[in-house]
């Protein structure tokens, strides 16, 4: 899977996105059962309400060579500004315009950090913390 990121504009301005990349790192979250390689290939938002650059982010993503776009938990959570975007169907419509094939991920992380702590308690796994590392 060749992976790309999109994030909200107005949460871009209080979030690093920290939990995001390291929860693709880490294959956690909605990536947690994927098998498959993860190649992170790109990182862009959605260009401010109501998804005004998504397409022309999408075409340069495409060109990358992605196959799967994954919304940050900001636009179909929330996270952190406890504002959901509105627009995220209409967000889904312009990237299948672009590319019809596109698999579309809804989220990254857990709503909370209290629930992402919990989360990577319960699936702790020595093995890929020794080999790998895990960082919170």
């Amino acid at each position: 899977m060749k992976l790309a990121l999109l994030r909200c504009l107005q949460t871009e301005e209080v979030c690093s996105g920290r939990h995001c990349l390291e929860f693709i790192d880490n294959r956690e979250g909605s990536l947690a059962d994927r098998e498959e390689e993860i190649e992170f290939v790109a990182l862009s938002t959605c260009g401010g309400c109501p998804g005004k650059t998504v397409k022309e982010s999408v075409e340069n993503m495409v060109e990358a060579g992605v196959d799967t776009i994954i919304f940050s938990s900001c636009i179909k959570l929330g996270t952190p500004i406890g504002y959901v975007c509105p627009h995220v169907d209409k967000l889904k419509a312009k990237i299948k315009e672009v590319e019809q094939s596109l698999e579309i991920i809804d989220w990254t992380h857990q709503e909370t950090f209290n629930q992402i702590i919990w989360h990577r308690i319960k699936s702790f796994n020595l093995g890929n913390f020794l080999n790998r590392g895990m960082s919170i």
